[in-house]
C-alpha cells in the first residue's frame, strides 16, 4: 500500500487490503498499522508475498474509506 500525503502537515493513515482470486475466494489480508506521513512525503507498507496460480485482485481499506477493486491481474 503506498500513502501521499500532499497536504502541508502530518497526516495519519491505517490500511487493510483483501487479496482474492476469480472464484472469488479470499485469499490474504495484509494489514498496515496506523502511521504518520510527513508533509509532502510517501509512505509503504509492504504486505507478504503469496504465490497463485492464478489471477487476483485485491481491496481494501485506508483510514476506514473502501478502495476500489483493482483488476485482475
Amino acid at each position: 500500500m503506498i500513502v501521499r500525503n500532499n497536504r502541508s502537515s502530518l497526516f495519519s493513515s491505517d490500511a487493510e487490503i483483501f487479496l482474492y482470486d476469480v472464484n472469488p475466494s479470499r485469499l490474504g489480508e495484509w494489514q498496515c498499522p496506523s502511521s504518520g506521513v510527513a508533509a509532502n512525503s510517501w509512505s509503504v507498507c509492504f504486505g507478504q508475498t503469496l504465490i497463485h496460480p492464478n489471477d487476483v485482485a485485491a481491496s481494501g481499506f485506508a483510514n476506514s474509506h473502501g478502495l476500489v477493486m483493482s483488476p485482475y491481474v
